[in-house]
C-alpha cells in the first residue's frame, strides 16, 4: 500500500491519494510534487476497517437484492404479472403516485420494482455534499445580485425583478430557507462513487418528487414485496417527506412561530404535471401536522397575519416559481399576503430559490465568485459540477483551461456536450449532442444563440445505467436503462428520489419511472 501526498497547485492545499494493490494514477504537471511513503501494518489494518470498506455492506446487500428481485419477478406467469401490475396501478392512483396529463387526467407513474440501497455512509456523504453546496451558494448569491456582470448570468424578467424588489429584506441574505433538490448522476456500485458524483442541476423552487420517493418505497414494500414473497431490508420510511417537514419546522422556529400551521401553494388552474399537494396534506395529517393546500390568490391578511381561510399560517411552502406568481398578479393584482410572507422570511424556498438557473454553474466558475470561496470549495466545484456556459457570442475557457470562441467550441464538440434551456424543467427541449446529427446540432445551436440568456451548454454527463425488471410482452424481462438521482438534505435528514427511463433524458414528465431508494441502517 502506498500513500501519496500531492500538491499540483499551492492554492488547492494538500491531497492524499492511496493506492491498494497497484500504483496510484496521478497527473504530474509542471511544478507538481509527490511524496511516497511506506505505511506501517497497523495503519493499513485500521484503514481497511474504517476507510476502504465504506461501500462493502451496501454493495453486498445490493447484490443480494439485484439477484432476488429479478428472480422473483421474471419467474411470474403472464397472469401473475397482469394481476400484480393492476394492483400496483390501482394502489398508485389511490395513494397519489400519479402524474396529471391531458387536462387533469391522473396517470399512475411507472414503478420500477428494484430497490437501490443507500447505507448510512453513502447518505452522510451526499448530505454533506448538499450542505456544502448551500454554503457555497450563500457565499456567492448575495454578492452576485450586486455585481452587474454576475446578474446577467442569472437573468430575471422585469416583473420578477419588481416582485423581488417589493418583498426583499436583509434577512434573506443572512440565513434564507432553501428547499432544493440536487439532480445527479451516481453509481453506487463504483468503489470511488463519491468523487464521481456529477450535479447536473439544482431545483430551488417548485421542487417535485418529495412525496413520490416515499410512495415508491411504500409500494415496493407493502405491495410488490408482499405479493411476491420478497424480503426487503428494514429501511427508513420517512426519507424525503420528512426532510421537507423538518425544513418547514426549522424555519417556523427560526422566525418565532410556534403553532406550525403550514400552507402548500399551487395554482388551482394547473391541470397537468405533479400531483403531490393533496398527498402531502394527508401525509402531514397522519403525523399531527396541519398543512393546507391552497391557491396563492386565496391567502389573505388579517391584522397583518397570513390566513388560509380561518387558519393562521406560519410558513408557506411554494410549489411555484416567482414567474408563476407574477403571471397571476398580472391578471389579479398583487398577492399582498404572499408578498408579506416573503418579506417576513415565512416562505420556503426564499427568493434565492428562483436563482436555480442552469447558468448558476457558470456563475460559480467566474473569477468574481471563486475568489470568495476557499481552495477546498473551489476543488469541490471542479469535482462535482459539469462545465457549463450560457450560449452567447463570447470567448471563454474550457474545463481544461483553454481559451476558445464559445460558439465555435460548441459547434466542434457536439459529442461531449448537451444544450439545455436555462430555466425550463421536466427535461424540456434538452438536446444531447451524442444523440443527434451534426446538422441537427448546429440548427439547435443557432436557435439557442438567437435567444440570448435562455440556453446553456454543458458537458455531457452520460447517465449510469442499471438493469430493471420491465414488462415485455406480458412478462418481466431485464433491461439496462439510464438512471438519475434527486436528493435533499438538512443537517439531520437525507432523502433521495430515484428515476429511470429508456429515454436518455430521464424525467417523469417524459414517461420515465421511479425506483425505490431504501435508506437502510447497516449497524
Amino acid at each position: 500500500m502506498e500513500v501519496a501526498l500531492g500538491r499540483e497547485n499551492k492554492e488547492e492545499g494538500i491531497r492524499i491519494e492511496v493506492a491498494l494493490g497497484g500504483a496510484t494514477r496521478t497527473r504530474r504537471g509542471a511544478g507538481s510534487w509527490y511524496v511516497y511513503c511506506l505505511v506501517p501494518g497497523p495503519v493499513i489494518e485500521w484503514a481497511s476497517r474504517h476507510i476502504f470498506t465504506m461501500n462493502t455492506a451496501s454493495n453486498q446487500l445490493q447484490k443480494t437484492i439485484d439477484q432476488a428481485v429479478p428472480s422473483k419477478l421474471t419467474g411470474l406467469s403472464r397472469d401473475q404479472v397482469a394481476g400484480l401490475n393492476a394492483k400496483v396501478q390501482a394502489e398508485s392512483v389511490k395513494n397519489g403516485f400519479t402524474y396529471e396529463r391531458d387536462a387533469g387526467r391522473p396517470e399512475p407513474i411507472t414503478l420500477h420494482p428494484l430497490p437501490v440501497v443507500v447505507g448510512p455512509d453513502e447518505a452522510a456523504k451526499l448530505r454533506d455534499l448538499a450542505l456544502e453546496l448551500r454554503k457555497i451558494l450563500m457565499r456567492v448569491l448575495p454578492h452576485a445580485r450586486k455585481h452587474p456582470q454576475l446578474t446577467q448570468l442569472l437573468p430575471l424578467d422585469p416583473e420578477e425583478e419588481s416582485f423581488l424588489g417589493r418583498v426583499y429584506s436583509k434577512q434573506l441574505d443572512e440565513d434564507p430557507p432553501l428547499a432544493y433538490r440536487l439532480d445527479a448522476d451516481i453509481d453506487f456500485t463504483d468503489p470511488g462513487w463519491y468523487d464521481k458524483v456529477k450535479l447536473f442541476g439544482l431545483n430551488g423552487s417548485a421542487v417535485a418528487g418529495y412525496y413520490y420517493s416515499s410512495a415508491a418505497n411504500d409500494l415496493m414494500a407493502d405491495l410488490v414485496a408482499r405479493e411476491t414473497g420478497l424480503e426487503l431490508p428494514r429501511f427508513d420510511r420517512l426519507g424525503m417527506p420528512e426532510v421537507l417537514l423538518a425544513m418547514l419546522q426549522a424555519q417556523a422556529a427560526r422566525v418565532g412561530r410556534k403553532a406550525q400551521n403550514f400552507a402548500y401553494i399551487q395554482d388551482r388552474s394547473w391541470n397537468t404535471g405533479i400531483t403531490e399537494g393533496p398527498s402531502f396534506q394527508e401525509w402531514f395529517k397522519k403525523r399531527g401536522v396541519n398543512l393546507v393546500v391552497i391557491d396563492p390568490r386565496e391567502l389573505s391578511l388579517k391584522e397583518s397575519e397570513i390566513y388560509a381561510g380561518d387558519v393562521m399560517i406560519d410558513i408557506v411552502y411554494r410549489n411555484m416559481e416567482i414567474r408563476d406568481l407574477v403571471s397571476i398578479e398580472r391578471e389579479h393584482g398583487h398577492l399582498r399576503a404572499l408578498e408579506q410572507a416573503f418579506a417576513r422570511n415565512q416562505v420556503v424556498s426564499s427568493l434565492w430559490g428562483d436563482f436555480d438557473h442552469k447558468s448558476l454553474w457558470e456563475l460559480l466558475d467566474t473569477p468574481e465568485a471563486t475568489r470568495r470561496l476557499t481552495a477546498a470549495q473551489r476543488a469541490f466545484l471542479r469535482n462535482h459540477i459539469p462545465w457549463t456556459r450560457t450560449l452567447r457570442h463570447t470567448f471563454t475557457r474550457t474545463s481544461d483551461g483553454e481559451r476558445v470562441d464559445l460558439l465555435e467550441h460548441v459547434r466542434k464538440n457536439r459529442e461531449s456536450l448537451v444544450i439545455k434551456p436555462n430555466r425550463a424543467c421536466q427535461g424540456q427541449s434538452v438536446c444531447l449532442g451524442p444523440r443527434v446529427t451534426q446538422s441537427d446540432w448546429e440548427k439547435h445551436l443557432s436557435t439557442a444563440t438567437s435567444q440570448s440568456g435562455h440556453w446553456v451548454v454543458q458537458s455531457f454527463v452520460k447517465a449510469t445505467t442499471k438493469g430493471f425488471p420491465l414488462i415485455m410482452d406480458g412478462t418481466y424481462g431485464m433491461e439496462a436503462i439510464p438512471t438519475t438521482y434527486g436528493f435533499v438534505a438538512t443537517p439531520e435528514r437525507f432523502g433521495c428520489l430515484g428515476r429511470a427511463s429508456r429515454n436518455p433524458v430521464v424525467n417523469v414528465s417524459l414517461g420515465g419511472g421511479v425506483f425505490p431508494v431504501l435508506l437502510v441502517d447497516q449497524g
